[in-house]
């Protein structure tokens, strides 16, 4: 019995340890690995998003792969968003109502958008990907990514792409 409890009580802290998080400035980050974190949401009143490659908590680095679903939701303030080199996966409505969103740069290493990632951003002029148009058209992309927003196209490395 007495080995039960301490298995038991070890795997709850384990469990803790994964289900809880972190904040660095405007950001929250979850734990998603022993070496990787997800954007889980950001501050309402960010102007300026610049997702970094890596964080740094409590001396250890972790890579940043993916913004979690309306992470971004409704931060009607933020007017420009660049995505690290390491995020694969940006989340459901990650920034959807950003009303104010003028330009979105994405990294190369994106290989999944999710539905509605961009939807009613009434401002988004552009978005820009960091890879070719070959690599563009291989990303798994959601329906209606950019619902009733402006942006209608994507510059890519070696030209533009249609959404």
């Amino acid at each position: 019995m007495k080995r039960l409890s301490t298995l038991f009580v070890a795997f709850m802290a384990t469990t803790c340890l994964w289900a809880s998080g972190f904040q660095i400035g405007y950001f929250f980050y979850e734990f998603t690995s022993e070496n990787t974190v997800e954007l889980d949401y950001a501050e309402d009143e960010i102007t300026q998003a610049v997702i970094p490659n890596t964080v740094t908590y409590k001396g250890k680095t972790y890579s940043v792969t993916s913004i979690g679903t309306d992470a971004f939701y409704e931060c009607t303030k933020l007017i420009s968003v660049t995505i690290g080199n390491n995020v694969k996966r940006i989340g459901q409505d990650a920034f959807a109502e950003c009303t104010a969103l003028q330009s979105v740069t994405i990294g190369n290493s994106v290989t999944h958008i999710a539905d509605g990632a961009f939807c009613l951003c009434d401002c988004l002029s552009s978005i820009s990907y960091k890879g070719t148009k070959e690599q563009w058209h291989k990303i798994v992309k959601g329906k209606e990514l950019n619902y009733d927003s402006p942006v209608r196209s994507v510059n890519c490395t070696n030209g533009v792409v249609a959404l």
